[in-house]
């Protein structure tokens, strides 16, 4: 849940960022790859939690 809130408040900070200094700013690009490891993170998570899933099922 708490990285959901994070995830949502890097993509305001990165469309505020990206209106005010540009795309290829510095500012822009650190958030963008903050967002970037937060979204792969979630992304590993829901995968690891599928292959458990499957595991458990695959054993009944």
């Amino acid at each position: 849940m708490e990285d959901k809130n994070k995830t949502e408040e890097l993509r305001i900070k990165l469309y505020e960022a990206i209106e005010k200094y540009g795309r290829e700013s510095p500012k822009a690009l650190k958030i963008s790859q903050e967002l970037d490891k937060l979204i792969v993170k979630d992304m590993k998570k829901k995968l690891n939690k599928q292959q458990c899933n499957y595991k458990k099922n695959k054993c009944l």
